[in-house]
């Protein structure tokens, strides 16, 4: 009875790593398609990062931004913060 349990427990890790492995991938394509990401291979910038956060993905801006000028999650969090707005016609 246990091992069955055991062996149910660690199926259901398997199935919910490969399934938000698949959902990564998916929002990565996504992400490239909407050009917010660079290409493989190329730099990212804070061009990137600007569209993310205008386009919502803050936690991948604020990855990307520490990425970017190797800073703590706090300064970059703030820096994306201070970029996260829109005004009506783009931005200013």
């Amino acid at each position: 009875m246990s091992m069955t349990i055991i062996l149910i427990g660690l199926l259901l890790v398997i199935v919910l790593s490969a399934t938000a492995a698949l959902v990564s991938r998916q929002q990565t394509k996504s992400a490239r398609r909407r050009n917010l990401l660079p290409e493989p291979g190329e730099i990212p910038t804070v061009e990137h990062v600007k569209r993310l956060a205008d386009a919502g993905q803050k936690i991948p801006a604020i990855k990307m931004y520490r990425e970017i000028y190797r800073v703590g999650l706090k300064e970059a969090k703030e820096a994306v913060d201070k970029m996260d707005w829109k005004v009506p016609g783009g931005r200013v």
